[in-house]
C-alpha cells in the first residue's frame, strides 16, 4: 500500500475537530447513493415501457411491410415468392388498407379497414423469434411480441368467420376493443361498412355498402390500435375499396425482429424497381426516437442529482485542504511531490464517490428487483395500458449509470486536490 493510499485512508477518519467536514462527506455519499438509486430505477421503467411498447407494436404490424409509394399493386404473387426465398422470413401475405365508416345501431364511427387472408392468420404463422402461435391473433389474455391477442371473450374460430364460410352467412368483421365499445357491439352483433370508393349512379355518387357480422373484438394493448383497426378477408376489402385484383402491400414476418432492417434492405433488392420494402422499426422510427430522447433527457435531469452530491464532495475537500494546511506543508517538505499530494485528495473523494455510487446501484437493482416481482405500484388501465410499471434492467444501462456516477465524483476532486498540491510549504510554516 503506497504512502498516498494510506494517507488518504487516515483522512477519511475524522478526528475530534472534524465532525462538521465528516458530516458534509456523509451527506455527499447519500447524495451519489440517491441519485444513483433514482436513475437507476427511472431508466428501468422507462426501458421497460420501451420493449413493451415495442412488443405491442410487434403484436399489431409486421416485421416488413412491402408498399409503392404510388398506391395499390398487382404484382404482389412475385414479391411473396421473393420474400419467402430470403432465410428468415417466415410468412408473407397480402392486405387491402383503408378508411371507412364503421355505422351501428348505437353509433357510427370512422375506421381503419385492413383485409387479410383469414387462412394464412388462422394456421398461425410464427411471430418474433419464430415463438408462439401466431404472429397475430393467439388467444391468451393481453398483448406480448407475439401478435395480437383476442379479448377474453372471443371464440377461438374468430378468424374463420371473416370469410363468412358458412353458407348464406354473411362474412365476419374483427374490430379493436375500443372501437367495438365506441359502437356499442359485441360478437354476433351486425355492423354496415361505409366506402368511400363508391359507385356511380344516375343519383351521382353512391359509397360501397357491407353488412358484416362482429365475429370478435381484438385487445392488441395500443390504444391507437385497438380504437381504430378492423379486419376482414382480403376478397371482402378489395370489393369494399374497390381495388379489384390489386393489394396495399405484403406483410412479412421473421424469425426474429431484429433482423428486420438487413432483410428488408436485402429484399428491396430483389423486388421490382418502385416497390418499398420498410421494417418496423423505420415504420414507427418517430416514436421511437422520441422515447429515446425522453430517456436521455430524463438521465441528464436525473443526473443533476448527482452534480449537487458532487459539488458537496468538492466543498468537503476544500475544507480538508484547509484544515490539513499544515499535514501538506510537512509531506511536502518531506519530499512528497505535488503529484502524491494531489493523489491523497483524489482518493478521498474518489473513496466517497465510490461508496455513494455502489451503494446506490445496488439499492436501485434491488429496487427494479423487487418492482418487478411484487409489482406494488399500480397504475389506472382506464388511463394506461398495463397495470403495473414494466421495469427491463439492462446490465449496459446500469454500467453507464454507476460509470458516470463514479466519473462526476472524480473530477469533483480535481479542483481541491490541485489546489493542496499547489501549496507552498514555506509560505504555510512562515504563516502558521
Amino acid at each position: 500500500m503506497s504512502y498516498e493510499t494510506m494517507t488518504g485512508r487516515r483522512y477519511l477518519r475524522p478526528k475530534g475537530g472534524e465532525a462538521f467536514v465528516s458530516l458534509i462527506a456523509y451527506i455527499s455519499m447519500g447524495g451519489v447513493m440517491v441519485g444513483t438509486m433514482a436513475l437507476v430505477i427511472v431508466i428501468s421503467v422507462m426501458a421497460g415501457f420501451e420493449e413493451d411498447l415495442r412488443k405491442s407494436i410487434l403484436g399489431v404490424s409486421a416485421h416488413i411491410v412491402v408498399e409503392k409509394p404510388e398506391g395499390a399493386f398487382t404484382e404482389y404473387a412475385a414479391v411473396r415468392q421473393t420474400a419467402l426465398s430470403i432465410p428468415g422470413v417466415m410468412a408473407a401475405s397480402a392486405f387491402v388498407k383503408g378508411q371507412v365508416m364503421l355505422r351501428s345501431d348505437q353509433a357510427t364511427t370512422g375506421a381503419q379497414l385492413k383485409g387479410i387472408d383469414p387462412a394464412a392468420y388462422a394456421r398461425g404463422e410464427p411471430g418474433e423469434e419464430g415463438k408462439g402461435t401466431g404472429k397475430v391473433f393467439s388467444k391468451t389474455p393481453r398483448a406480448t411480441a407475439k401478435g395480437f391477442e383476442f379479448a377474453e371473450h372471443v371464440s377461438p374460430g374468430g378468424m374463420e368467420t371473416l370469410a363468412g364460410v358458412e353458407p348464406g352467412a354473411a362474412p365476419g368483421i374483427l374490430l379493436g376493443n375500443e372501437l367495438a365499445l365506441s359502437l356499442g357491439v359485441s360478437p354476433g352483433d351486425p355492423v354496415v361498412v361505409i366506402s368511400p370508393e363508391g359507385t356511380l349512379t344516375p343519383v351521382g355518387m353512391m359509397p360501397a355498402m357491407r353488412r358484416l357480422v362482429v365475429a370478435g373484438t381484438v385487445l392488441s394493448g395500443m390504444y391507437e390500435y385497438d380504437a381504430t383497426m378492423a379486419w376482414v378477408s382480403l376478397g371482402t376489402a378489395q370489393r369494399l375499396l374497390r381495388t379489384g385484383k390489386a393489394v396495399t402491400g405484403v406483410e412479412l414476418a421473421l424469425d426474429e425482429a431484429a433482423k428486420a432492417p438487413g432483410t428488408a434492405r436485402d429484399l428491396e433488392k430483389q423486388i421490382a424497381p418502385g416497390l418499398r420494402a420498410r421494417d418496423w422499426g423505420e415504420l414507427n422510427k418517430n416514436l421511437f426516437a422520441a422515447l429515446k430522447l425522453e430517456k436521455a433527457a430524463m438521465f441528464v435531469v436525473l443526473s443533476l442529482i448527482v452534480f449537487v452530491a458532487a459539488f458537496n464532495i468538492a466543498s468537503t475537500l476544500i475544507m480538508s485542504v484547509m484544515q490539513k494546511r499544515r499535514d501538506i506543508a510537512i509531506l511536502k517538505a518531506m519530499g512528497a511531490t505535488s503529484a502524491s499530494v494531489r493523489n491523497i485528495f483524489m482518493f478521498t473523494g474518489a473513496v466517497i464517490g465510490a461508496i455513494g455510487t455502489l451503494a446506490g446501484t445496488g439499492l436501485g437493482v434491488l429496487g427494479c428487483v423487487l418492482l418487478k416481482k411484487y409489482q406494488f405500484i399500480h397504475l389506472d388501465t382506464d388511463v394506461f395500458y398495463l397495470p403495473s410499471l414494466p421495469v427491463l434492467l439492462s446490465p449496459l444501462d446500469v454500467t453507464v449509470i454507476a460509470l458516470s456516477a463514479m466519473a462526476i465524483s472524480v473530477l469533483a476532486t480535481a479542483y481541491p486536490a490541485w489546489r493542496a498540491s499547489r501549496m507552498d510549504p514555506v509560505e504555510v510554516i512562515r504563516n502558521g
